[in-house]
């Protein structure tokens, strides 16, 4: 009896649907042995299918309500989507998929969504969006390879209300791509599979599902790739055809796009309940709004919660050679061959081919990890401590004093990590210093100087040393820049806060060179000597890959007078 009504109900299930043609839906049960196995089949009417099932997602519409910067994305996909579509199929030419790389609550999943938005409105493409996002609640089942699982994906596609949950429907691998190669005749650009966190699927796919999206999807005539991921994943990297390893033909890339980014505070605080975010705020968030949107108006996890729920950490052993890896990725944005630094990719974002970039807050936390080298952990304070608790309110440039300070202080630890110059030539080169950061409230420069040469005086090994001085009306001087060992000693002053004229004496005895982080020069006649005035080219030179995202949005004009001593 239980057969029989189980029969009678997928004959409903068929009649109710009858707008598919040539399936057969596998109606599998698990209600047994907890296995799946195949109870049922229906064999659909073969009447004309009416393309728009497929579109059935409507969730960019939804997602779209509060987007920023979200223009930009999508013109650069639609761009690629139209030139790679057209080479699909070439014997010459590997077509590579657009990825979507960035950390969780990075605004991936509303870009796919708006994608799928302008793909569905262009009437060019069949756009078909599936996702394995958590909040999707697509269950994996077991002993189904990765081609299984994401056939069964789009099969709930063919779906506007699924008559029954994802796991119980699997479609016929030759029936939908049949289906696949007639709706490519039907739409000029053809069909663009949007997948959302293939890396929850699996990481790396394992051979089945690579091989079956690089064949249907990128090696096909008329079809097209893009899915998303939190960490960078290809499809070739751990299974390379044999032509391939025998260099007969080239590796496969990928493509990126623009993700959204903003610094403009009227923008931002147009989003829920973010009419009083700070320009700090935005800093420690590195300007990705759908990460100030998920923590202000969502009042999700915090960023120090979200960070430590990852539960990262780093051997004694290692901290050497992590940091060594994190700090040039931090200031060169290239990703190391060495697997080290790969922990820690779930907080980045990929920028264009093999460019990593990290957002200021996630800097601090993963600084505060090395445990073994204090300047390291100084700067964690500095990111996650000081300008967190100064984000709270309005304010006027404390997180450029930090962009600097934090750039001031990677560059020494490069230099102690790799033997290198130091900010701005400080060091001689392959002697390795120390780095040692201090902070002081001490309200002059003599006394600050004294502070100085009494650490020189007892320090016998070669040590760069930066001293953050904290007196708000410091002259002329915002960080001191240290060099040296056993009493002798160079100097370099930084000046860098926003309300500050420019220099208004000559640089003093004791300091070698003054640096002025504000990008424009003054007037001829109001040049002092001593002084650096630095352009904004040498300033995003000197703050890295990582930080020099923020150097534009973060120092305005410059005052013509102010009450600093």
């Amino acid at each position: 009896m239980k057969k029989q009504k189980k029969t009678h109900q997928l004959r409903r299930i068929a009649r109710y649907f009858p707008h598919f043609n040539n399936f057969i839906v596998e109606r599998i049960s698990d209600q047994q042995d907890k296995k799946p196995r195949l109870d049922e089949k229906i064999v659909l009417p073969s009447e004309g299918i009416p393309f728009e099932v497929f579109t059935v997602c409507n969730l960019g519409k939804n997602a779209s309500i509060h987007l920023v910067d979200i223009e930009e994305t999508i013109l650069q996909s639609m761009r690629i989507i139209r030139r790679e579509c057209k080479m699909a199929g070439c014997s010459s030419y590997r077509v590579p998929p657009l990825i979507i790389s960035r950390l969780a609550r990075g605004g991936k999943t509303t870009a796919l969504m708006a994608l799928f938005d302008a793909l569905k409105s262009s009437a060019e493409f069949l756009p078909i969006i599936v996702s394995f996002n958590s909040s999707a609640n697509f269950d994996l089942v077991d002993d189904e390879n990765n081609e299984e699982t994401i056939l069964r994906a789009i099969a709930t596609q063919f779906y506007n209300n699924l008559p029954f949950k994802p796991n119980e429907i699997v479609f016929d691998k030759a029936k939908v791509l049949a289906f696949l190669d007639e709706a490519g005749k039907s739409f000029s650009g053809g069909v663009v599979l949007l997948i959302d966190e293939l890396n929850a699927l699996s990481r790396p796919l394992d051979r089945a599902g690579a091989r079956f999206l690089q064949k249907e999807f990128l090696d096909h005539p008329n079809r097209y790739l893009v899915f998303t991921s939190h960490v960078l994943m290809t499809l070739e990297s751990n299974y390379k055809n044999l032509d391939e390893l025998l260099g007969t033909v080239s590796s496969r890339t990928y493509r990126t796009v623009h993700m959204p980014q903003c610094f403009d505070l009227n923008e931002l605080r147009k989003m829920p309940r973010c009419a009083a975010l700070t320009k700090s705020f935005v800093s420690l968030c590195s300007g990705i709004p759908s990460l100030i949107y998920s923590v202000i108006s969502l009042r999700e996890e915090t960023l120090t919660d979200r960070f430590n729920r990852l539960g990262l950490t780093i051997s004694a052993l290692e901290h050497r050679t992590v940091l060594s890896d994190f700090v040039g990725e931090v200031l060169y944005g290239v990703r190391s061959a060495s697997a080290s630094c790969r922990r820690f990719d779930c907080l980045s974002t990929i920028v264009g081919v093999e460019k990593i970039q990290w957002p200021l807050f996630y800097i601090g936390c993963i600084c505060k990890l090395f445990t073994k080298f204090d300047s390291s952990v100084f700067i964690g304070r500095l990111i996650c401590r000081d300008l967190l608790i100064y984000s709270q309110t309005e304010e006027g440039g404390k997180d450029w004093e930090v962009i600097i300070t934090v750039a001031t202080i990677l560059r020494s630890l490069y230099s102690n990590l790799y033997g290198t110059l130091g900010p701005f030539n400080l060091c001689p080169i392959n002697i390795y210093p120390n780095v040692k950061c201090i902070s002081t409230d001490l309200i002059t420069l003599d006394e600050v100087l004294e502070v100085v040469t009494n650490f020189y005086s007892t320090t016998n090994t070669s040590t760069i040393l930066t001293v953050s001085l904290e007196y708000n009306k410091f002259a002329d001087f915002d960080l001191l820049v240290c060099y040296g060992k056993l009493n002798s000693y160079i100097c370099d002053g930084y000046q860098m806060k926003l309300n500050r004229t420019y220099p208004k004496r000559d640089i003093p005895v004791g300091i070698r060179q003054g640096l002025v982080f504000r990008s424009k020069e003054p007037a001829h006649d109001k040049l002092k000597s001593g002084w650096r005035y630095l352009s904004e080219d040498e300033i995003v030179q000197f703050s890295g890959f990582s930080l020099a995202q923020l150097i534009s949005s973060c120092h305005g004009d410059v005052p013509d007078a102010d009450d600093f001593e």
